[in-house]
């Protein structure tokens, strides 16, 4: 989590204090956004054939979800 975004997020209110439910929303955001970033390095991974960008953690490996082919698609 970053200590800028609590902090910045404590100014911007109305009171200057920082929350739960802010602190909350910014880790949600901050998960959405690794998630985010992961899926599209599964898929420039899976476009290259590469094999370097598989999760290597146990926070990557729970946030891993493996590409599903589209079936749709033909």
């Amino acid at each position: 989590m970053c200590c800028v975004c609590c902090q910045a997020a404590a100014y911007a209110s109305s009171d200057g204090i920082l929350t739960e439910k802010m602190i909350d929303e910014i880790v949600a955001e901050a998960v959405r956004a690794h998630k985010k970033k992961f899926d599209w390095r599964v898929e420039q991974e899976s476009k290259s054939g590469s094999t370097s960008v598989l999760p290597r953690s146990a926070k990557d490996m729970a946030a891993f979800t493996p590409p599903v082919a589209d079936s749709a698609v033909s």
